[in-house]
């Protein structure tokens, strides 16, 4: 649904993007069309703890070959990773034009709820203030009602869901 968007961004433009895990809506068919697409697609690099990297994923053969990273001590799943590229620094983010960020719920003021550990709001810190956010969500996870926001929340600009795809 967010293709016609994708598509829009300059050919030299970079898109930082997620790969989902357990329950999240697939973003793997999306990834595909972002390098078929001829753009850059940096993924987070979640080191340990709270550090904060980014890969590129160069084309669609290297996404094929991402490597399931170990549980964490707590036991908690840690998504897809590249295993054989470089882990860029936090500020590469600032390279990105567009930025998909998960969401367990977005409202329409485009405050989001993440899995509460608070890697994006700081990642975030990195970002161009001119690149577009869009938050990931279930279609049933968009919320009329307010959530609660904190300072360092940064609102998403659009919402895509299997759904649907919408600037705010």
């Amino acid at each position: 649904m967010a293709a016609p968007f994708i598509d829009e961004l300059p050919q030299a433009a970079a898109i930082a993007a997620y790969i989902s895990m357990g329950t999240e809506i697939q973003t793997l068919p999306l990834l595909r069309h972002i390098l078929r697409s001829d753009r850059r697609v940096l993924v987070p690099r979640l080191g340990s703890g709270m550090e904060i990297g980014w890969s590129e994923i160069a084309d669609v053969e290297e996404l094929d070959q991402l490597t399931d990273m170990p549980r964490r001590a707590s036991g908690g799943l840690r998504p897809q990773e590249p295993t054989d590229t470089v882990t860029l620094p936090p500020d590469a983010l600032a390279e990105a034009a567009c930025i998909l960020v998960p969401a367990f719920a977005i409202d329409n003021r485009g405050i989001r709820l993440g899995r509460g550990a608070g890697w994006y709001d700081q990642a975030l810190i990195h970002r161009d203030p001119q690149s577009t956010l869009l938050g990931i969500c279930w279609p049933w996870e968009q919320r009329e009602e307010p959530l609660p926001a904190h300072d360092h929340d940064v609102p998403v600009h659009g919402i895509l869901t299997t759904d649907s795809f919408g600037l705010l």
